[in-house]
């Protein structure tokens, strides 16, 4: 099923028409039917471009007819004479050439973090140049072209001698950390979302092994990432704030 919010052809029967034509026979639309809901078909021509004829089997919703909001839905199906895999290739499979060794990745966070194997299941590590890993869903596969910019999540900075967790990463990935992670009381927090340093508690710093980069959470969840190391006053260490500079808050 494809559906929107929007009434704009460009977005809904322009969209469909496309799938349509590009799988040819192997998908086919079936109509949109609710009973006692009104709505009207879908276009097949807009300001000169024609779309596939079947659009008439996809339906529009005008907020007048039904008290509702506007919407657009059109239900696509496999054809029962097509075979084979209808999806386009995985993103691992599109750019082999991107494909960071998966083994070497899983082994960084689960020796450094504690993260769990099983959590990079159906995941794929690609390499952003020399600067870094993203981590993309193998099922989100975007266009061949043209080609994007960017897919999946910033995960890793690799340009210092230890990779550097993204934000982006600690807010995925804390919550299952178990070595290397730090969990702020609710004053600490707000310390740290202004790009303050920290003084932990021994208890605080019981997770963390070694000086570095840490994740940090607050009630479990995660909030970032913060850079640690001892302090001779501090019986667990100090917490440097690296927060992204353009999220956090100044004092009133």
């Amino acid at each position: 099923m494809y559906a929107t919010c929007t009434y704009a052809p460009e977005e809904n029967e322009a969209v469909v028409d496309a799938v349509l034509r590009e799988m040819g026979e192997q998908v086919r639309l079936v109509p949109v039917s609710v009973p006692g809901f009104r709505a009207t078909e879908g276009f097949t021509e807009w300001y000169g471009q024609r779309f596939h004829p079947t659009l008439t089997l996809a339906a529009r919703v005008w907020p007048h007819m039904n008290d509702t909001g506007g919407f657009f839905v059109a239900v696509l199906e496999k054809s029962p004479e097509s075979s084979g895999e209808l999806m386009p290739p995985t993103v691992c499979e599109q750019w082999p050439e991107q494909v960071a060794d998966p083994a070497l990745w899983i082994r960084f966070w689960h020796d450094r973090f504690g993260i769990p194997e099983d959590t990079w299941t159906r995941l794929c590590f690609l390499r952003r140049g020399r600067k870094g890993i993203d981590l993309v869903h193998q099922e989100h596969r975007p266009p061949g072209r043209p080609r994007p910019e960017a897919v999946g999540i910033p995960l890793l900075h690799t340009k210092s001698a230890t990779p550097k967790p993204t934000t982006a990463a600690a807010l995925f990935l804390a919550r299952r950390a178990v070595r290397q992670v730090v969990d702020l009381t609710q004053a600490q927090v707000a310390a740290y979302l202004r790009r303050e340093a920290v003084v932990l508690s021994g208890a605080q710093a019981m997770t963390v092994q070694a000086k570095g980069f840490v994740l940090v959470r607050y009630r479990g969840y995660g909030l970032g990432t913060g850079l640690w190391r001892p302090g001779e006053k501090a019986g667990g260490g100090i917490l440097e704030s690296l927060f992204p500079k353009g999220w956090g808050y100044q004092r009133e």
